[in-house]
């Protein structure tokens, strides 16, 4: 019998702030949550494996993640650094970007790697706007062993 099929987001989730709105996104959420309303009827499921502050935001995340039936197993609270977020203003009705945030604390939980291998992952596939370093490279590394 095969094995369903799960499909990770690992990387930043954040919020693009408007000044009337939140919106939640981040590839990687994207990602998963496609995932999963693509394959959960069929057993399988999308993964989101990310880092949010302790923070309004971070609970704003949780609570849509339970909206969307994504589970936050392995989304990390950090009580230093704040949620995901790119401040949007519009001129003229175009974006601006005022600004953003990187995946800068990306120490993902070495639970999650074992996790991963364990759940014998047939592909890996990792595509990041920046290159990885430190602990998320480290993370990574481990996860592609």
């Amino acid at each position: 019998m095969p094995h369903p099929l799960i499909v990770v987001g690992l990387g930043e989730s954040l919020f693009d702030v408007f000044p009337d709105r939140a919106i939640l996104g981040g590839a990687p959420l994207n990602v998963a949550y496609h995932a999963h309303q693509l394959c959960s009827s069929s057993g399988g499921r999308g993964v989101v494996a990310s880092r949010i502050g302790d923070d309004e935001l971070g609970q704003q995340m949780i609570g849509e993640l339970q909206v969307r039936k994504l589970s936050d197993e392995f989304v990390q609270r950090d009580s230093v650094h704040p949620t995901g977020r790119v401040d949007i203003a519009l001129r003229n009705g175009e974006p601006t970007y005022l600004s953003g945030s990187s995946w800068r604390k990306a120490a993902m939980p070495w639970s999650l790697a074992r996790w991963l291998n364990a759940a014998q992952l047939r592909g890996k596939r990792f595509n990041n706007l920046s290159e990885p370093r430190g602990k998320q490279f480290d993370c990574l590394t481990s996860i592609c062993e």
